[in-house]
């Protein structure tokens, strides 16, 4: 399991490798909306726009795309308490972006 810093900026970006694959994560900040999304680019190019993270749901695998990963990303909260992400609760440590290999999704 990997953790992949989200930051209370509402418009950044992130550069990780996992599986081998290097992804450039963009995170937004929805005002009106109050949620975060995330887009995926593999190499430059767009994997995935505008996904809307949501506590404990798939994030990538669900739109089987060959430049992604194996494995999956997933909004984790390990108080079980929260039903919807703020803007500062990834920076406050209150919820985590983790990405699991895919022995590691196998396992659960």
């Amino acid at each position: 399991m990997i953790s992949i810093p989200v930051f209370s900026d509402p418009s950044h970006a992130e550069t990780v490798v996992v599986d081998g694959v290097k992804l450039q994560l963009g995170f937004n900040w929805n005002t009106r909306g109050e949620y975060w999304s995330m887009s995926i680019s593999v190499a430059n190019i767009v994997a995935l726009a505008s996904v809307k993270l949501c506590l404990g749901l798939p994030l990538i695998q669900n739109y089987r795309i060959p430049s992604l990963p194996s494995g999956e990303m997933v909004i984790f909260d390990p108080s079980y308490e929260k039903d919807c992400i703020d803007k500062d609760d990834f920076a406050d440590g209150v919820v985590y972006l983790v990405y699991l290999t895919e022995d590691e999704v196998d396992a659960l």
